[in-house]
């Protein structure tokens, strides 16, 4: 099993794209957030490009598309977007892509219901909905003010989207360029991430399901009907380790990197260090959010709020289903979790 190790020393500038592999350019984007840049790729389709996710909504990201694409793309245009999965920092500008340049939209069928579904956030019903789920978790009402304002933001996070185009599905090969990439469906993090392997390049477009520095969001969420994200996601590593070990991965954070096996290996560690935490926690009754602070003692806020209470409950609902806990509902609907 390999280190892992960068694949490369540089960065590309900000608008500038930096090729890493025979046909595969890469290209950052900024976030305004503390994870502050997304990576997106372009994948080499003969007489024109697809690009690999659309980046954030807003000015910024397509000042950025305008300057590669004017600039850096031999003057050959954009086929087609593919998204690997619904998040705003993958999939909020797709519409404004798909609209100016004319190009279809390629993403798995859950992700794009998914991403309806946060964009219905308007809806006094499907906002109660929302509310009801985070307040069985035990936030405060002033915590749920906080998400409720959360919620509203979300929805203003996408364009609106494009019609579907071609619906991507596990077991599917896209032939682009010449050469063959596979795809494969990673559940955990969303719905139904794709995943893309070139066995002619050893290359694969992981999005967010392999980060070389950081383990991605795992959680429960009221948009998504999973009841067991974190089962899921530990059984799509699995499925992952069957590339070889020496594949380039081109993750949507971070930077490059080979050492495939090893990282899969330390997010399932990771992740098995949690559960034992919260099992060591749960000697008694507690809510979820009584359990947050311990699992991620720092101050939280916001949209981090939303993701640790999300993350901690689908590591106590994997504990649930697999017998090593119990959840029980009190007289107000929240819920309570206790080893047996």
């Amino acid at each position: 099993m390999n280190s892992i190790r960068a694949a490369f020393t540089d960065i590309p500038a900000s608008g500038a794209v930096q090729e890493v592999a025979d046909g595969v350019l890469w290209l950052r984007m900024p976030l305004p957030f503390a994870l502050d840049h997304i990576n997106l790729y372009l994948v080499d389709d003969g007489d024109g490009w697809v690009a690999i996710d659309s980046g954030l909504v807003g000015e910024s990201t397509r000042e950025h598309w305008r300057r590669v694409i004017d600039q850096s793309l031999d003057g050959r245009p954009l086929k087609a977007l593919l998204v690997t999965h619904y998040h705003p920092d993958h999939l909020g500008s797709a519409g404004w892509l798909c609209e100016a340049f004319g190009i279809p939209l390629w993403i798995t069928a859950p992700e794009y219901q998914a991403a309806e579904f946060l964009l219905c956030e308007r809806s006094e019903t499907v906002r109660a909905t929302q509310c009801a789920y985070y307040r069985s978790l035990g936030m405060s009402a002033e915590q749920l003010d906080t998400v409720r304002a959360q919620l509203q933001r979300m929805a203003s996070a996408y364009d609106p989207l494009p019609p579907l185009g071609q619906v991507l599905d596990a077991g599917d090969e896209l032939h682009l360029g010449g050469r063959h990439w596979q795809v494969r469906l990673a559940t955990g993090h969303s719905p139904a991430h794709a995943v893309l392997y070139s066995p002619e390049l050893g290359v694969m477009l992981a999005g967010d399901q392999v980060l070389p520095r950081i383990s991605s969001n795992v959680g429960i969420y009221p948009e998504r009907l999973d009841t067991d994200p974190l089962g899921h996601w530990l059984e799509s590593l699995e499925r992952l380790q069957q590339w070889p070990d020496d594949t380039l991965v081109l993750p949507a954070h971070n930077e490059p990197f080979y050492g495939l096996h090893r990282r899969l290996q330390e997010l399932r560690d990771d992740h098995a260090g949690k559960l034992k935490q919260l099992e060591s926690f749960c000697l008694e009754p507690r809510t979820v959010m009584e359990l947050v602070p311990l699992l991620y003692p720092r101050p939280l806020g916001g949209m981090d709020l939303m993701l640790a209470a999300g993350e901690c409950l689908a590591h106590l609902e994997y504990l649930v289903q697999r017998n090593g806990l119990v959840r029980e509902t009190d007289a107000e609907g929240i819920w309570h979790f206790c080893v047996l």
